[in-house]
Formats: C-alpha cells, sequence, structure tokens
C-alpha cells in the first residue's frame, strides 16, 4: 500500500480518531485515510491484485487490550467523489 502509515494520524493526542475506507471491487477502488483531513491515504499499489471474481471481508486487528473499534456509519454508494 502506498501513502504515509495511518499509524501517526492514529496515534495523535485525541483518544478517538476517525478513517475512512472506500471499497468498489469493480473499478478496482480501495482507500483507507484519516477522516475528515485525508492527510494520509492508503491504496493498493497495484490494482490488478484487487479481483471481482472474489470474496472480500473486513477484518481489523486492535493491538491492545483496551482499544477498541466502533463502526459508525456504513454507506452503500453507487459511486464516490474524488475528495480523498
Amino acid at each position: 500500500m502506498k501513502g504515509a502509515a495511518l499509524n501517526s494520524a492514529l496515534n495523535a493526542t485525541n483518544d478517538h480518531w476517525k478513517m475512512e475506507m472506500r471499497v468498489h471491487i469493480s473499478s478496482r477502488t480501495l482507500k483507507i485515510a484519516d477522516f475528515p483531513n485525508y492527510n494520509n491515504v492508503m491504496e493498493p499499489s497495484n490494482k490488478t491484485d484487487i479481483k471481482a471474481c472474489c470474496k472480500y471481508y473486513l477484518l481489523a486487528e486492535i493491538g491492545h487490550v483496551n482499544n477498541h473499534i466502533t463502526l459508525t456509519e456504513v454507506i452503500v454508494s453507487k459511486g464516490f467523489d474524488d475528495l480523498m
């Protein structure tokens, strides 16, 4: 994946941070960024790795016992703007 590591953005002094993930399989789009600034955007360096014929799963790894992830919003969209 290209882009600066999200760890620096996510380890800010704020205990709560937001990230946005955009996935569109047929256009081979996968982007993850800090929200709302989009300072650190990560995406695959080789979009051909995203295959339309495969199933994909959303998984997350939590590194510390006291950390947690909350999905606050999931939107099914027909397209994305280019803000990210």
